[in-house]
């Protein structure tokens, strides 16, 4: 059975490491905390000493307008301070359903990858099988499986939004991959049907499409690793803060 059908269901063997989460980089973490906590208490120490100015004015003159002006100054200050948390909170929940919608869409890439590596390998396996030479019914089934892998990843192709450059180019790859099965497969087909023997260096062609398509998902779920240790680096951004450190 081909490798990438095995273990589907189990997190531990996840091509992409789903069972695990990035440890972000201790000093990057600590930076992040220690601003946060400085910028908390500098707002805490603005809006309690406007509050008492506030509270000492009511108390030695009455509540007249400077005292009125100090709590204005207070009421504000939690206000802008509380729209800036919600603006944050709301940020921190988009970004994690754009990386999510992001991950989703990349797994479909990946299932269609293994769909068309799945239609190349039982090529493969039939026609080395064909012992006693080629039937015309097989080989229009091979025709049929190479252009609907062919279609679904023009089909994929044609989407946006994807997570990473990277999901493109292995798309571009493999799109590059199915094409030239199909045009193999369709020469193959004219020469049978003209009673004509293929080379076997056609035969070989179509033969290592499968293992090509099966290399080029070892190398996805690789680069799409990456992107997720990047992400969890960046909290759910990439980090490119890194790239110029």
């Amino acid at each position: 059975m081909n490798n990438n059908f095995k273990n589907r269901g189990n997190p531990e063997n996840h091509p992409w490491g789903f069972n695990q989460r990035t440890v972000r980089p201790i000093r990057l973490s600590l930076i992040t905390r220690v601003i946060s906590l400085a910028f908390l208490l500098a707002v805490a120490v603005l809006i309690v000493g406007a509050g008492l100015v506030a509270y000492l004015n009511v108390r030695s003159d009455g509540w007249g307008s400077d005292a009125a002006a100090w709590a204005q100054v207070s009421g504000s200050m939690i206000a802008i301070i509380g729209a800036l948390w919600i603006v944050a909170s709301e940020a921190r929940q988009a970004r994690r359903i754009r990386r999510k919608q992001g991950e989703e869409a990349a797994w479909g890439v990946r299932f269609i990858l293994i769909q068309a590596q799945f239609e190349s390998q039982i090529v493969a396996a039939e026609l080395t099988q064909a012992n006693e030479g080629f039937d015309t019914d097989d080989i229009r089934s091979w025709v049929q499986r190479a252009k609907l892998a062919n279609l679904s990843l023009e089909t994929l192709l044609t989407s946006s939004g994807h997570i990473h450059p990277a999901v493109v180019v292995t798309l571009c790859n493999a799109k590059i991959l199915v094409e030239q099965l199909c045009s193999d497969l369709q020469e193959f087909q004219d020469l049978v049907t003209r009673g004509q023997s293929p080379p076997s260096s056609k035969i070989s062609d179509i033969v290592n499409v499968h293992a090509s398509l099966s290399a080029l998902i070892e190398h996805y779920d690789a680069r799409i690793r990456g992107v997720r240790e990047a992400l969890d680096r960046g909290d759910d951004m990439l980090p490119l803060t890194e790239w110029w450190s």
